[in-house]
C-alpha cells in the first residue's frame, strides 16, 4: 500500500511537471480561457484562478518565485546564527493530502522546520551608500502567493465535496 502511494505521487507529479513546464501551454493560455465555458460554481472559480494566472503571467512574464528571496548571510563561527527555512524548502505541492505518504512527509516537515528559526519570505534591501537604487516591489509574489491560496483552498473544498 505504502509503494503504491509513493507510485502514485511520483506520477502525479510527473505529470503535472510536464504540463507546467510545457511552453505549449503558456502559448495556448489566454485561447483557453477565452474558449472555457463553465459548468457549475467550481468550473467557474477554475476559471476565475486560471485568468489571475494568466494576468500575472501576463505582466511578469520571466519572474521566478524566487527573484526577490533573501540571501542571509550566516556567519559559520557564529553559534547564534539564525537557521532559516530557505523558500525552495516551504513552497510545494503534494499530489494528495490523505494517506501515510501524505502523514510522513507532514511529520518529517514539521519536525525538521521546528529545528530552525525562521522562514525566509521575499524582501527588498535598498542599500543607502550613494548609489543609484533601483526601486522594486513585491507585487508579484504578494499576488502569486494570493493566487496560490486561493487554488489551495479551491482544491481543498472540492476533494472535501468529493469524498
Amino acid at each position: 500500500m505504502q509503494q503504491k502511494e509513493i507510485e502514485q505521487s511520483e506520477m502525479i507529479g510527473d505529470k503535472i511537471e510536464l504540463e507546467i513546464s510545457d511552453r505549449t501551454n503558456l502559448e495556448a493560455f489566454e485561447q483557453r480561457l477565452s474558449q472555457f465555458k463553465s459548468l457549475d460554481t467550481f468550473d467557474k472559480e477554475c476559471w476565475h484562478i486560471a485568468c489571475n494566472a494568466f494576468a500575472l503571467y501576463t505582466e511578469y512574464p520571466n519572474a521566478s518565485i524566487f527573484r526577490n528571496a533573501p540571501m542571509p548571510e550566516q556567519d559559520p563561527y557564529d553559534d547564534d546564527s539564525i537557521e532559516y527555512v530557505g523558500m525552495e524548502r516551504y513552497i510545494s505541492f503534494v499530489a494528495d493530502t490523505k494517506g501515510w505518504l501524505f502523514d510522513s512527509l507532514v511529520e518529517s516537515i514539521n519536525s525538521d522546520f521546528n529545528e530552525l528559526g525562521a522562514l525566509e519570505e521575499p524582501s527588498i534591501t535598498k542599500v543607502f551608500d550613494g548609489k543609484k537604487i533601483t526601486a522594486g516591489n513585491l507585487d508579484f509574489e504578494n499576488r502569486l502567493f494570493d493566487l496560490l491560496d486561493d487554488l489551495k483552498i479551491l482544491l481543498r473544498n472540492y476533494k472535501t465535496t468529493e469524498e
